[in-house]
């Protein structure tokens, strides 16, 4: 039964997802983004690369991939799916004790031309919240989430 809910959850972000990138000929180019263990929360990383219609994706992208996740270091976070990226843990601020868990995460895509790129954070046990923002390949793209 929880497998069933678990796809149910997946199907529901896929629709949402694709309901609001309507206006992109295509947007996801990445078969395995990174999925991160932070605390007691798995937490996706979804990065996509905004193309042209029968545009190949991958010709697009130069070079390595990069994830860097920035979290308290007094809590526990590790890699449990690297995907195609290279990913980075880094320990940085101040101690959160019992309180809310801040996590920044940027990514760097680097492409031939400029790109636009959109980094995505979901959440499923906070019931499936996500966070995203848009940026440019050949830059870091921030993206934050309290958990």
């Amino acid at each position: 039964m929880k497998k069933l809910s678990t796809v149910s959850i997946l199907a529901l972000a896929l629709v949402l997802v694709l309901g609001s990138t309507v206006a992109y000929a295509a947007f996801h180019w990445c078969p395995d983004d990174p999925v991160l263990l932070i605390g007691e929360h798995t937490v996706h990383v979804n990065v996509d690369l905004v193309f042209e219609d029968g545009q190949d994706p991958t010709a697009l992208v130069k070079g390595p991939m990069h994830v860097r996740v920035y979290v308290p270091r007094d809590v526990e976070a590790q890699v449990t799916d690297a995907g195609g990226f290279q990913v980075t843990i880094i320990p940085n601020g101040e101690p959160v004790g019992d309180g809310a868990i801040p996590v920044k995460v940027k990514a760097l895509v680097n492409t031939k031309g400029s790109e636009s790129v959109l980094v995505t954070l979901l959440v499923w046990e906070q019931g499936g919240v996500s966070t995203s923002t848009d940026g440019e390949s050949k830059a870091w793209v921030e993206c934050e989430v309290e958990l």
